[in-house]
C-alpha cells in the first residue's frame, strides 16, 4: 500500500502550504486554491495526456522525448 502512504505524506506535505519544500508542486496540484480553504483539491485528469487532442499531441511528436510519452501513453491505453 505504498501509494496511499504517499498520498497521505503528499496531503500532509501541501497542507504546509508555503512552509513545504515542495510548495510549487502542491500549488500546481490544486490550481493555486489553499489547500485548507477547499474540501478536495480539483482534479488533474482532465490535464492528463489520454484526455490531449490529436493536434495537441503533435506538438509533442515533434520532439524525440515527446514521441516516446505519446507512445507510452497509447501502449498504455491498448493495455487498459
Amino acid at each position: 500500500d505504498w501509494d496511499s502512504v504517499l498520498s497521505g505524506l503528499l496531503l500532509r506535505e501541501c497542507q504546509l502550504g508555503k512552509d513545504s519544500e515542495i510548495y510549487g508542486y502542491c500549488n500546481l496540484l490544486s490550481r493555486g486554491q489553499e489547500w485548507g480553504l477547499m474540501p478536495c483539491p480539483p482534479s488533474t485528469a482532465p490535464d492528463c495526456i489520454r484526455n490531449w487532442t490529436e493536434e495537441q499531441k503533435d506538438v509533442l511528436r515533434a520532439s524525440k522525448r515527446g514521441a516516446r510519452l505519446v507512445r507510452i501513453q497509447e501502449n498504455q491505453a491498448k493495455e487498459w
